[in-house]
């Protein structure tokens, strides 16, 4: 499954459906970002998520439906599967970031090799 298909999906599945808004996807010339809101579900750190942690879904009915319409991977490897993809076409290591005020989730995807060089440097 490809690693777009992933994250426009896991955001859909696993936002918070209690705070009002949509999923947001912007495209740069640099990068694409993928923002859902609310925090990983049932309070899962983004470090926990990197280190594949056990998959917990806040949205259990949508995730299995999810699952078995073969839309979404098997749940704790869409990070995973996304990380490796990305890292396979261009070297880049995705970003996850939660905002300061846990309302927002941030997932971006780099097209530049360099991209993550320049942003460690700023």
């Amino acid at each position: 499954m490809a690693a777009s298909q992933q994250a426009l999906v896991n955001p859909v599945i696993q936002r918070d459906y209690a705070v009002t808004g949509r999923v947001q996807l912007d495209v740069f010339s640099d990068r694409i970002e993928v923002t859902s809101l609310g925090t990983r579900p049932n309070h899962l750190t983004v470090e926990q998520a990197r280190s594949r942690a056990a998959p917990r879904s806040r949205n259990e009915l949508m995730a299995n439906a999810m699952v078995v319409k073969r839309m979404m991977e098997q749940r704790g490897h869409g990070w995973l599967l996304m990380r490796h993809q990305i890292r396979e076409l261009n070297g880049t290591e995705p970003e996850l970031v939660n905002s300061e005020n846990s309302r927002l989730l941030k997932a971006t995807f780099r097209f530049n090799p360099d991209a993550n060089k320049r942003s460690e440097m700023q």
